[in-house]
């Protein structure tokens, strides 16, 4: 009865390294936390863009501004936005790129 326990167990383990080994490949990122978002999307703005009111983001070769184009309003959204300067490879039919993440992946980019 011991031995298919350990088994489970290493089998969850390696499941979590290899997890961990590909969150590891990639760049890290910030989190911004709290009630206001309105705060948290000033905070944003002035720390990542080059102009003061404008956060621009790239979509298909389109340059849009996040804040007037894609979140006009501010309304509240319930996900996580990762902004790099780096250039994705991109499908013109898909020019967002989405990733779900793991709690597993979730905990190593909060740093905890």
């Amino acid at each position: 009865m011991e031995a298919p326990t350990l088994m489970l167990n290493l089998r969850r383990c390696r499941i979590r390294l290899q997890r961990l080994a590909v969150a590891a490949t990639q760049r890290g990122a910030l989190g911004f936390y709290g009630r206001s978002q309105a705060a948290k999307d000033y905070l944003i703005a002035s720390l990542a863009s080059a102009e003061a009111g404008c956060l621009a983001t790239t979509f298909a070769g389109k340059t849009l501004d996040y804040l007037t184009h894609i979140r006009p309003g501010h309304s509240a959204v319930g996900i996580a936005i990762r902004f790099s300067h780096a250039v994705p490879q991109q499908d013109p039919d898909y020019p967002v790129q989405l990733q779900l993440l793991t709690a597993v992946e979730l905990v190593w980019h909060a740093g905890a």
